[in-house]
């Protein structure tokens, strides 16, 4: 038997993830992260799974399990959802941090109740995160692992309050975010991961969208730092953004970056885009204070009003958008549809 006796238990593998640390690493009580599906006896779960399904479960690179022991294992519906959602929480944390992207995905649930194994519901067909084609592969390591609990813990308290108002624009700013990694056009990605930033930075409301694109321009510079060269990738991100949000050809807003071919230079800005969204959400769920600076509309305006000074304070180190998009960047000239 795989598990203990009367647990819920829910395992989501992953094909794509490599784990530097190979084996198996718990990270918090009742989680742990595997480099394979050896620690599952796939023999004994064929005749549920079927052929198909167990063969993509034994290819897995990375599985992540939750387990949760209670006096009702399998009679509890809240719990089997609060460790689905867990896993999926905890893989969106690993492509946060640029390490969990995969080809593709199955979440296997099911529970021991009574010590006999009943497996079920078993979801296929998931949206995976593709790797993209311009951006370089590593793998998970130890460091990655610590960091993406961190996240966990925190995307967790979070999710933890939905549908109430508090985190609400975390919530649906990274919800963006989340359809940004799932999408493989990367005009949809661009527009979801500015989208997802805007979320945080929530520019002015006005009908007079010069403006609403310089308070992003701003604002975002608390982010990046100030200075010319960031308040225009800024407003290059935001002009980009409004181009596919009004379906509008792309190529002229373009500006090419420096050293980077013309015909990668959207690539190049998509990914420019992700890396911000994802540094941003990564601090917010890293940092406890800017995350409860956050948790409200009242918190979020009056951070806004703060002196810049005490922002950056709040925010911590700058993100340097070029030096570490030059590092994740791959040059093969990849051939998109874009308008």
């Amino acid at each position: 038997m795989p598990f203990r006796d009367n647990v819920d238990f829910c395992c989501l593998a992953l094909n794509g993830p490599r784990l530097e640390p190979r084996g198996t690493t718990v990270l918090l009580p009742d989680l742990s992260v595997s480099d394979s599906a050896d620690h599952v006896d796939l023999d004994f779960w064929a005749q549920w799974l079927g052929t198909i399904q167990s063969d993509l479960f034994r290819r897995s690179s990375l599985v992540i399990t939750a387990e949760y022991r209670g006096i009702d294992a399998g009679a509890n519906y809240q719990t089997r959802e609060r460790i689905e959602r867990r896993v999926r929480l905890l893989h969106w944390a690993f492509v946060l941090l640029g390490c969990g992207y995969n080809s593709s995905m199955l979440m296997v649930g099911g529970n021991t109740a009574g010590g006999h194994l009943h497996l079920g519901p078993i979801s296929i067909g998931q949206t995976p995160c593709k790797q993209p084609q311009y951006r370089r592969a590593r793998r998970t390591t130890a460091q990655d692992l610590a960091h993406a609990a961190t996240i966990l813990v925190s995307l967790e308290h979070v999710y933890g309050h939905a549908p109430g108002t508090d985190y609400r624009r975390i919530r649906k700013g990274f919800n963006s975010w989340v359809r940004g990694v799932q999408s493989d056009d990367p005009a949809e990605g661009l527009h979801s991961f500015v989208r997802a930033s805007e979320a945080i930075i929530r520019p002015t409301a006005t009908t007079r969208n010069r403006a609403i694109t310089r308070t992003f321009v701003e604002r975002g510079q608390t982010f990046t730092g100030r200075s010319k060269t960031n308040e225009r990738l800024l407003r290059q991100f935001y002009e980009l953004r409004s181009c596919i949000e009004h379906v509008k050809n792309v190529e002229p807003a373009i500006h090419k970056p420096r050293n980077i071919e013309r015909d990668e230079a959207f690539v190049y800005r998509a990914l420019q885009t992700e890396i911000f969204a994802s540094s941003i959400y990564s601090r917010i769920f890293t940092n406890d204070a800017l995350r409860e600076q956050m948790r409200t509309e009242t918190r979020v305006e009056a951070f806004w009003r703060r002196r810049q000074e005490r922002r950056s304070a709040l925010w911590g180190r700058n993100i340097n958008l070029r030096a570490a998009t030059n590092r994740e960047f791959m040059s093969r000239h990849p051939a998109f549809d874009l308008l």
